[in-house]
């Protein structure tokens, strides 16, 4: 007969000793036997939830979303490791395609979450003229 126990709201299906079990909310260890079942909780970790680009930008963009969907996509691709050399000496990266003369950090630019809330910084201090693929109409091919 199968065992249930309560682990930090998680339902866990309690299975021999030594197992790691993983539901939608956390991972849980199973070492020892407790009282109500085969086995006990030593620890729980918490699964990492998935990043989603396109959430992440709705949710930062709010009623710019789909432009800057857009825009990102004919920037990028929604490539994370994106980089361009401009003529000029400086360097485009990330999904927002960047550019160096903002002063962040390259680790900061290639991260998708931060790349995001500096774009919209940059966006929000001077509109969508900073891309090229929205002053070249570029992004309008995946609106």
């Amino acid at each position: 007969m199968k065992k249930y126990i309560l682990a930090t709201s998680a339902l866990v299906l309690v299975m021999p000793c030594g197992l790691l079990l993983q539901n939608k909310k956390t991972i849980i260890q199973i070492n020892e036997p407790t009282k109500e079942a085969d086995c006990y909780v030593v620890a729980t970790y918490p699964i990492p939830q998935a990043f989603s680009v396109t959430a992440e930008i709705r949710r930062v963009f709010g009623v710019e979303a789909e432009t800057a969907l857009a825009v990102m996509k004919a920037e990028s691709n929604g490539k994370a490791d994106a980089v361009h050399y401009n003529n000029n000496g400086s360097i485009d990266r990330g999904i927002f395609q960047i550019n160096s003369i903002h002063g962040y950090s390259e680790s900061q630019l290639l991260n998708p979450k931060d790349n995001i809330r500096l774009a919209y910084q940059i966006f929000k201090k001077q509109g969508w003229q900073g891309w090229s693929a929205y002053n070249s109409g570029a992004y309008l091919r995946y609106q």
